[in-house]
């Protein structure tokens, strides 16, 4: 069925009456992701988006007033809700049966991690997000100190890009001979 109201006028002979309905969505079947997957943001920074499923009934119809819960992992690499200060966040979906996380913050461990988004009754969908390393530079020549390759190589996250910054050679990468990874 649709959802929305109606008019209905029955009629005998001299007399009509006019009934006003309306159809409201049925039980929720299905949650679909709608928004805030498959993007990135560096470690302790906020993501762009925001996360979002639409709940919809048997019908295709959205579904108002529905729970969703948002939960990422608990450890590794994660998110905190800017709602709950937590790995986990509920919120009703609107008029358009969509639930919106509030902002999603990475936490200081880069890596790729799904948040379940989850229903009573309908399942759950996974939000594939990526915490990224930032980018340190190493900004002079010397053997160690404060910029120096030595302790740029030392504060380096997993998966950090290392880019040397140099007067005459700005944004340069660093020349290590070829790839090298550094296991620390």
């Amino acid at each position: 069925g649709v959802v929305g109201g109606y008019s209905i006028t029955a009629s005998f002979g001299a007399l009509s009456q006019n009934f006003s309905m309306t159809n409201q969505a049925g039980i929720p079947a299905s949650l679909a992701i709608t928004g805030g997957d498959l993007q990135s943001t560096q470690i302790n920074t906020a993501f762009a988006q925001p996360l979002q499923g639409r709940i919809t009934d048997g019908f295709g119809n959205p579904v108002p007033g529905v729970a969703v819960t948002f939960t990422a992992p608990a450890s590794g690499a994660s998110a905190i809700f800017a709602s709950t200060g937590t790995i986990t966040e509920t919120v009703n979906t609107n008029g358009s049966g969509i639930a919106t996380s509030s902002t999603a913050t990475a936490n200081g461990t880069p890596g790729m991690y799904g948040v379940i988004g989850s229903s009573a009754g309908v399942g759950s969908v996974s939000f594939d997000i990526t915490n990224t390393a930032p980018t340190t530079i190493v900004s002079n020549l010397n053997d160690s100190g404060a910029g120096s390759l030595r302790q740029v190589i030392t504060d380096a996250l997993p998966g950090s890009t290392i880019t040397r910054s140099e007067e005459r050679r700005v944004g340069e990468d660093v020349d290590l001979g070829g790839r090298r990874i550094i296991k620390k």
